[in-house]
């Protein structure tokens, strides 16, 4: 009987210290309560290659719909904008980008992260060619305080006027957030690296140029049931899709984009209206479309037809790029 009662004694000697705080309201230790907020996933798309200046853009999205930081854990290899994420390489290596979400009343933080893989920069422009940033806007009487954005670089040469290298990046108005600004950084971004093509364009004293995000100028409808033309022209194809035929999907949509500028002569004097009446656009990726309709802007004077959704040119700037890298500055057009 001894043995039988030695361990409910044992228990009796535990228990009874523990109903003496109890009674005298001794305070039990911290026990956290759980956390009730929902989880949260960020989701990093594969980013385009950097181009020839080490230059690409990291764009992660929250699955609650909370904005992204970012940074880089590679500082010695890459520098990143914490609020657009655009990425700029330093030397060759791994470029590792941490995306986070802070979380907030509903939603508990998330984190991931994403390896980007480059080359060094390009080296110095050769003698005789010049590096300039340029700056577009157009406006958009149906998403503001939202405008569509360009802002790229490029190089020409001095010597024989030939332009090369045009790359960048256009907003997506219809991303923004329904109480922003309209800043930059409150829209996605279609990344353009592919210069297809330069057209002189005498009568207006300067040099069209258009960059696109694929390696081809297939963006719009080329159907003449559309009004297509070539697949990319702007103000042809009634905004649809490339493959788009006469009220049918005769193919999948490869979701193309691309920016035209004009260049004057002198590449530093202002646009006069004419000038500027050339500048277009054309997004037809998914975040950039409305069913099959792209989204674009163009000067219904000039091309027969404005945007997709009242879209035109108001303004575009060309400036000498001071950055050293020929890179894009991830600040507002305007």
């Amino acid at each position: 009987m001894k043995k039988s009662l030695l361990p409910l004694a044992r228990r009796v000697a535990v228990l009874l210290p523990c109903l003496w705080l109890a009674a005298c309201g001794a305070d039990a230790p911290d026990v956290p309560a759980p956390d009730a907020r929902a989880a949260q996933e960020i989701h990093f798309p594969a980013p385009p290659a950097p181009d020839a200046s080490g230059r690409t853009q990291a764009v992660a999205y929250a699955s609650s719909g909370l904005p992204v930081v970012y940074e880089s854990r590679t500082p010695q290899v890459c520098e990143v904008d914490a609020g657009s994420g655009w990425v700029q390489m330093r030397a060759q290596g791994v470029c590792l980008i941490l995306a986070r979400q802070g979380g907030d009343e509903q939603f508990r933080p998330a984190q991931a992260e994403q390896e980007i893989r480059a080359p060094a920069p390009a080296p110095a422009p050769a003698a005789g060619v010049r590096r300039y940033t340029v700056q577009a806007v157009f406006f958009e009487p149906d998403t503001q305080p939202f405008n569509t954005l360009f802002i790229g670089a490029f190089e020409r040469d001095e010597r024989t006027g030939e332009i090369r290298n045009l790359h960048g990046a256009l907003s997506q108005s219809m991303t923004g957030q329904a109480n922003g600004t309209g800043a930059w950084e409150e829209m996605s971004h279609v990344v353009l690296t592919h210069q297809l093509s330069v057209v002189t364009d005498e009568a207006a004293g300067g040099t069209l140029v258009t960059v696109f995000r694929l390696p081809t100028t297939n963006t719009l409808s080329a159907s003449p049931r559309d009004g297509g033309t070539d697949g990319w022209t702007p103000g042809s194809g009634r905004g649809l899709y490339y493959g788009y035929d006469g009220g049918a999907r005769s193919q999948p949509n490869a979701g193309n984009a691309y920016v035209r500028i004009f260049v004057p002569r002198d590449a530093l004097a202002p646009l006069d209206a004419r000038q500027l009446a050339r500048i277009a656009y054309a997004d037809c990726t998914p975040e950039g479309m409305m069913g099959d309709v792209c989204m674009t802007g163009a000067d219904a004077a000039f091309y027969g037809v404005s945007g997709s959704m009242g879209g035109y040119p108001v303004a575009q700037r060309i400036a000498p790029d001071v950055s050293g890298a020929n890179g894009v500055s991830p600040a507002t057009g305007g």
